[in-house]
């Protein structure tokens, strides 16, 4: 299936010789009575370097002639039979492999705990999601499966296409799957603060949507390769499976916030533009005297902010007190809206502004310590990567050779790029601040 591109503001016998001799007889004494010679049986032993040793006997027999002359007999010929070669075995065709995924027009597929419609929902599975089937129900009408992810549960045998004998599946009795268990791999650079239960409670009371969340920023978050290539491609989460959950828990029927346009993230702005109600008047879903922030707030109704703000403050050359005064503020409308903030480091520039950059994110550690505000520490993780994960401008990320699809494949090679890095870094700040505050 080819994804459609997402519209927004931009693979190594023996061989046995066998020798014959023949006796060698000598020439009688010239008495009158001959007297025959004695003959001492020859023993031959032949050992083949790859078979265990054979000793062979041979006897040898005595020709005496009346002519006092003796002669030889003529040493025999021994003809060995021509080896037979051995019947090739015959060759075997293989049954070609049973395959099994989603059907393409299913539209979507639920692996449930049980066999049974009722059963409870482990996750919603994409169309063409491959599936190792385990066993079926007796009745044909479920699959125990598991996916690439690791996750296992039954699906409904409607749903699923099949390339191959599925009589090979085994019937197994129905049995309740528990839900699943991964091993989370904890990163150092996500640092969740407690304050955040309290924020994403304070949201659910004011009518906040638990599997929604929007980003706050600059064009480093409103860029069609930031979140927005989720929304359209198959992601290939590597090692990073566990993160399927999240990933499908912030996509609904009727909101896909990775889908979602955000009027708080625009190409050129500062952390003070984030503030401006005449930014906000600008556009037609803000009310008179709201910024921004407090717009898309009150229009989405999100439980989680991704907020990475700062790179154009540099850019401006401005104060660090500054900045810090405008986070401050930021922070403030996330905890009155019941939004969780997630405060991201900014990362660095290849340029003489990089210190501005540096003091920023010094405040930004600071005013986090004292507000108790979930940081996500990405200027670090973009300083492993070539050339810092930045494009050629030196300010914004590195894009992989394949593009949008490339920025959701978490595999070495694509993880060399700094969108790809933000992408999953992103995924699995969710994914920690929401399993902290029980979403």
């Amino acid at each position: 299936m080819i994804p459609r591109h997402p519209t927004r503001r931009l693979r190594l016998a023996l061989g046995l010789p066998l020798l014959l001799t023949a006796c060698n007889l000598g020439a009688p004494a010239l008495t009158p009575t001959p007297i025959p010679p004695t003959i001492t049986p020859i023993i031959l032993t032949v050992r083949p370097t790859h078979l265990a040793t054979i000793d062979r006997p041979m006897t040898a027999t005595s020709d005496i002639l009346p002519s006092p002359a003796p002669t030889l007999r003529p040493t025999a010929t021994l003809v060995l039979p021509t080896p037979i070669p051995p019947t090739a075995a015959p060759t075997l065709t293989p049954s070609p492999p049973l395959s099994a995924r989603v059907r393409a027009n299913a539209g979507g597929l639920r692996l449930r705990q049980a066999p049974d419609p009722s059963g409870a929902i482990i996750l919603n599975l994409n169309a063409l999601t491959p599936l190792n089937l385990e066993g079926r129900t007796s009745d044909g009408a479920w699959w125990l499966v598991t996916i690439p992810e690791g996750f296992r549960g039954w699906v409904a045998a409607n749903y699923v296409e099949i390339e191959g004998d599925s009589a090979i599946v085994p019937v197994i009795a129905a049995q309740v799957v528990p839900f699943p268990t991964v091993l989370v791999r904890e990163s150092t650079t996500i640092n969740v603060r407690g304050d955040a239960r309290s924020v994403y409670q304070r949201g659910r009371e004011l009518g906040n949507r638990p599997n929604v969340f929007t980003s706050v920023g600059d064009s480093l978050s409103a860029s069609n390769y930031f979140l927005h290539p989720f929304g359209y491609y198959q992601a290939d989460l590597g090692e990073y499976g566990y993160l399927l959950p999240t990933l499908q828990y912030f996509i609904s029927a009727d909101f896909n916030s990775y889908n979602n346009d955000p009027i708080s993230s625009n190409p050129g702005w500062t952390s003070a533009n984030l503030l401006d109600p005449a930014i906000a008047a600008q556009y037609g879903a803000c009310q008179p005297g709201e910024n921004v922030l407090s717009c898309e707030f009150r229009r989405v109704r999100p439980s989680y902010a991704l907020i990475l703000i700062g790179t154009n403050d540099a850019r401006d050359q401005r104060p660090a007190d500054a900045y810090a005064a405008d986070l401050r503020r930021i922070l403030q409308i996330c905890v009155e809206f019941g939004v969780v903030p997630i405060l991201t480091t900014i990362p660095p520039r290849n340029d003489a502004l990089n210190g501005y950059v540096d003091s920023y994110n010094a405040v930004l550690r600071q005013i986090a310590n004292q507000m108790s505000v979930t940081v996500w520490d990405f200027a670090s993780e973009m300083r492993q990567l070539p050339n810092q994960g930045l494009s050629e401008d030196g300010v914004h990320f590195s894009i992989p050779p394949d593009g949008e699809p490339g920025t959701v494949r978490f595999v070495p090679e694509s993880l060399q790029y700094g969108m790809t890095l933000h992408n999953l870094g992103a995924l699995r700040v969710l994914d920690a601040v929401r399993r902290q505050v029980g979403g």
